[in-house]
Formats: structure tokens, sequence, C-alpha cells
């Protein structure tokens, strides 16, 4: 059963077709009421896929990625300061033009 919930399955009644691989993996086909409907099925228009761009790693700037986001180590610089940090005291930032800096300091 644990090969079963690898697969997001938790009971055998979901399982229509489940092959066992000779390197004792498992590939399961769901019945078709327990599929998981995709974008396609809901005839959603396609989307940009928005990378997230790291901007500051273990208290440094990430020079060579401000450039991909056109900003300027001030801005960045600015950005921290309003909230009440320092480059030094951010673990982790990183930006994507749909939401912005996302700051976690340490």
């Amino acid at each position: 059963m644990h090969l079963l919930r690898d697969k997001d399955i938790f009971s055998i009644q979901e399982v229509e077709y489940a092959i066992f691989e000779t390197n004792g993996s498992i590939n399961v086909l769901k019945k078709y009421i327990y599929q998981t409907p995709t974008n396609e099925f809901f005839k959603a228009p396609p989307q940009e896929t928005i990378l997230p761009m790291a901007i500051i790693t273990d208290g440094e700037l990430v020079k060579e990625n401000l450039l991909e986001i056109e900003w300027d180590e001030q801005q960045v610089i600015d950005e921290i300061k309003g909230q009440g940090l320092t480059i030094e005291e951010v673990m982790y930032a990183e930006y994507n033009k749909e939401e912005g800096l996302y700051v976690m300091p340490y």
C-alpha cells in the first residue's frame, strides 16, 4: 500500500489498472472518477509560467539575477530596508513579476 500512497492513492478502490515494474516501482492508472482534472478538461487558456529569481542567498546579493529582473542594487537595498532589514540579515529573497519580492530573514 505504501507504493500506492506514493502515487496519492489511499484506497485500492481508486485503482483501475496497476503495473509492478521490474525495478520495484509501481505505475497506476486511476479510475476515471479519481483522476485529477486538467486545464484541458476545463478548457482553460494557456498561461505564462513565471519562475522566481533568487536575488539574495545567504546574505549576499546575486548580482547577475538583478540584470534579469531589470533592477539595480539600490532598489533591492530600498526594498529590504522597507522591511526593516539589511541584505546581510536576509537568508533568501526571490522576485517574480506577479508577486514582487519575497524575503526570508535569518
